[in-house]
């Protein structure tokens, strides 16, 4: 085999190599991001019912802080006591959203 097909090959390789890490890493983060607004929407749901003694939206920018995600959105409906969360992990290709809607079961 001559050297420029082997350097060939190599380099194929590896652009295909970090390709597959890139995308691995954006699945990653998109399942982060929804555990992230998953879990800042429960807080939030927990503040607006009373059990936590904070403001729905403050308290869930401080548990999506906790797990590196910031809040996109946070949308509080007194009405159904229910809550909205969007929540951003950014990545090498950009970022990922996830998003959670958490509240009072309707009766």
């Amino acid at each position: 085999m001559s050297v420029p097909i082997a350097i060939g090959c190599v380099a194929a390789i590896v652009i295909c190599g970090g390709i597959i890490l890139a995308a691995t890493h954006h699945s990653i983060a998109a399942a982060a991001a929804a555990g992230a607004a998953d879990s800042a929407a429960l807080a939030a749901a927990d503040a607006l019912a009373g059990y936590l003694d904070a403001e729905p939206c403050a308290i869930a920018q401080t548990v999506a802080a906790a797990v590196g995600a910031s809040i996109t959105e946070c949308v509080v409906n007194e009405v159904t006591a229910s809550v909205l969360i969007g929540a951003r992990i950014p990545t090498a290709l950009g970022g990922v959203n996830g998003t959670a809607r958490a509240g009072q079961p309707v009766t």
